[in-house]
Order: C-alpha cells, then structure tokens, then sequence
C-alpha cells in the first residue's frame, strides 16, 4: 500500500450521518493504492469524549493489522469531512507523526454554534453551552498545534460551513495549508466522481502545490 488513509465522516456528531458518507470515497482511495480505514465513532449529545476515544482506538487498530501484515512503516494520513476534519485536526495535535486533510472542516466551533441557536450542534456535542461551560468549550477548540502538517481543503460554495472558517484558521495557524475551491460545495469534496477529487487525491498523496 501507498499509505494508510483513515477517514473521519461529518454530520455535525449525529447519529443520522454515518461513515456511509465517507464510503465510496474510501472505495475509490483503495482503488488507487491506499489501504483505508472508513472509520465509524459515537455519535450523539454529549459525545465528546467517546468520540474522541474512538477515533484514536480505530487508528490504532489499524496501524497494528497493517504491521501484522508487514507494513508497520506506512505514512498515515487522517482525511475528516466536516465534523470529522474537526475530530482529525484534534487527534492530529497528539500526534505529530500522521498528516491530516480536512475536508471543508468544522473549526470554529463559536461560530457554528452562534450560527445555529436553535439547533446547536456543538453545544449537544459537548454537552453543555459556552455560556455554562466556556473551559470545556476552550479545551475543545482546535488549538493549531501541529499545522504544518494539517492541509485543508474547502470550497467556497459550501453553504453549511463558510469557507472564512478555514482561511481565518489559516491566518491564525500559519502553517497550514489551505485550498479554496471555486464553486464547490460541502459534498463534493468526498465525492470521488466530483472534479475536486483530484485535489482531494493530490493532498493525501503529498503532491499538492502549497498555497495560502
């Protein structure tokens, strides 16, 4: 295999949205080289920890076949949608050896919250509000540690997560890399049939261009 390719689905942490999202993408991965983990994780109010325990448990599990296979020196490479770029990013900061791509990712998590008050992802994700709980709320922010190695991908016709949330995390994480999209949106960066899969393609291989 090329490398091992971990992928994290989105869907704001409910439990309606599964790694079925993220399967033709894994399919089409494993297609061109890659050994793929479609990795699924809990779900619902106040998950924050499972899901966090879950993600780490399952790159793990997979590391550990792929060495009893004999490939224990593989790249790894951690692809999150969405939700799941957020959950990457966080495991990422632990873990300086992998390399992330975030896919139109969730990293603001004041900002997704105060867009949807009446139905607030974030806040049922955590379990409480920042009003209540602004340590928890802290801690759980993305904190940038480890940027040169988080690539992240966003188009700007993504009409659930605005496109300023990457490039503001850019500007305060300098070494991140980002790539703007023109004209496209939420879903098509996990859709391999879509255009932007090349891009998509060409970051978990390690050949994009490095922009700003």
């Amino acid at each position: 295999p090329r490398s091992l390719v971990c992928l994290v689905h989105g869907g704001f942490w409910r439990t309606k949205w599964a790694r079925d999202t993220t399967a033709p993408l894994a399919a089409a991965l494993a297609g061109n080289g890659y050994a793929t983990a479609n990795i699924e994780y809990r779900r619902g109010p106040a998950s924050f920890d499972e899901s966090q325990s879950d993600i780490a448990d399952a790159i793990t599990a997979a590391s550990r076949h792929l060495s009893e296979l004999g490939h224990g020196n593989l790249n790894t490479v951690i692809v999150g949608h969405s939700a799941g770029g957020y959950l990457a990013t966080r495991y990422a900061e632990g873990h300086p050896e992998v390399s992330v791509v975030a896919l139109s990712p969730v990293l603001d998590l004041d900002a997704i919250s105060s867009a949807r008050p009446d139905d607030d992802p974030v806040a049922a994700y955590l379990g409480d509000d920042v009003g209540t709980a602004p340590d928890h709320w802290a801690d759980a922010a993305p904190s940038g540690s480890n940027a040169d190695r988080v690539t992240i991908i966003h188009g700007t016709a993504d009409p659930d997560i605005p496109v300023g949330h990457s490039q503001a995390y850019r500007q305060a994480h300098t070494g991140t890399t980002l790539v703007t999209l023109d004209g496209v949106d939420h879903m098509a960066l996990i859709d391999p049939h879509d255009a932007a899969f090349t891009t998509v393609h060409a970051a978990i291989s390690g050949d994009l261009t490095r922009t700003s």
